[in-house]
């Protein structure tokens, strides 16, 4: 928290990028995933960012990561977070082709 208040009182590009499984019935037991989730991760941070997005597919981390950086790099410059699902990040994408990655 200290590190995402000092990008934010300095101007300081930040692209802060957490994990988080929020249906409790994906979550595997014990800490791996049970006990270090929660329902919005960005909330505790979200008065000293400029933007936060929680993307529900692939095509929306696209778009929300290229937002982010879009988002973090304007005047005043500020820290960004996205929270990416656990699920997003275990599976892998059956058609990479079909991923419009914006510009």
């Amino acid at each position: 928290m200290m590190a995402i208040h000092g990008a934010y009182s300095e101007h300081t590009p930040t692209y802060i990028m957490v994990s988080n499984i929020i249906e409790a019935v994906q979550r595997r037991p014990g800490t791996d995933w049970g006990a270090h989730s929660m329902m919005d991760p960005a909330a505790m941070a979200r008065d000293m960012l400029k933007w936060d997005d929680s993307p529900t597919s692939l095509q929306h981390f696209a778009e929300s990561a290229v937002r982010a950086y879009k988002m973090a790099m304007t005047e005043p410059r500020g820290p960004v977070m996205l929270i990416v699902d656990g699920g997003l990040q275990e599976h892998p994408n059956p058609d990479p082709s079909k991923l419009h990655i914006p510009s």
